[in-house]
């Protein structure tokens, strides 16, 4: 394995001013990018991660892409790695799942759904917390298509790795309610209260299903049940907007707050995977 020991201390200084002070992090990039001799992937990532920091997502989604074919092409960023190496495999994967993110916040749910599955096509059954995390990611992207269906499965092949995580039986809850699975969605969010039972988000889901029900008292109830536990949150103001809008006559069309996709980290050295 050789290391490029100049190449990642200057990696290392543009990642720490594209996440502070993303401008400066991205002058600093496209400096390096110019230069003859710049290393393969390094400058186009550090500029990736600076324009995910200055809401540039589209361009910086096809920074992350070209960063990804120059570490394929060169076997590393910064560090040259065997061809068929678990290290070169996880850093792709991590690069890719950067890219992923990006394209989500772009609006382009179908790039970003691409990039998911083959950064999951990379990673060995063994990397069962990186595998969940893509897992969930792939469900993001579904839904932002409006492909419910693919957000369950991936959803289900999340809580297989790992039962405990909540959060993830949330997001199935919901796209079980989308699909009209509502006994199933139900279930899902009674599981979820089981473990947090003061927990905002879990109690709109549950209004949200009940008044896909018909049953707009139990939507109601516990949309204020939201409020209880929760006050300055996404939560606590989608249920306020749900039962401002709340009718008998008319019923209600449920709200959710919209998740913003998590800003991709960098990794702090070459041959690590970006998160």
């Amino acid at each position: 394995m050789v290391e490029d020991q100049a190449g990642a201390r200057r990696y290392q200084a543009c990642i720490k001013a594209a996440r502070k002070r993303p401008g400066e992090g991205l002058s600093l990039a496209e400096s390096w990018a110019a230069e003859a001799d710049a290393p393969a992937g390094a400058p186009d990532h550090c500029a990736a991660v600076a324009l995910v920091g200055l809401e540039d997502y589209a361009t910086a989604g096809a920074r992350f892409d070209a960063a990804t074919e120059q570490i394929r092409a060169s076997n590393g960023l910064l560090v040259r790695l065997d061809s068929d190496s678990a290290d070169l495999k996880r850093l792709l994967s991590g690069v890719l799942s950067q890219a992923g993110n990006a394209w989500l916040m772009a609006g382009d749910a179908d790039a970003a759904a691409a990039r998911f599955d083959d950064a999951l096509a990379l990673l060995p059954d063994s990397e069962r917390l990186a595998r969940l995390e893509l897992l969930v990611d792939r469900a993001r992207a579904a839904a932002a298509s409006g492909t419910f269906e693919r957000a369950a499965r991936a959803l289900d092949d999340a809580l297989a790795l790992d039962a405990d995580r909540l959060d993830v039986r949330l997001y199935r809850a919901t796209a079980r309610r989308h699909l009209g699975a509502l006994d199933r969605a139900e279930d899902d969010v009674a599981e979820v209260l089981d473990g947090r039972p003061e927990w905002g988000p879990a109690w709109l889901e549950k209004g949200n299903i009940r008044a896909r029900m018909g049953d707009l008292d139990g939507a109601r109830s516990a949309w204020h049940q939201v409020l209880r536990v929760e006050q300055d949150t996404a939560a606590a103001q989608a249920a306020r907007n749900n039962l401002d809008r709340l009718d008998p006559a008319i019923g209600v069309l449920p709200e959710s707050p919209t998740a913003r996709p998590s800003t991709p980290k960098a990794p702090e050295h070459g041959a690590e995977t970006p998160e």
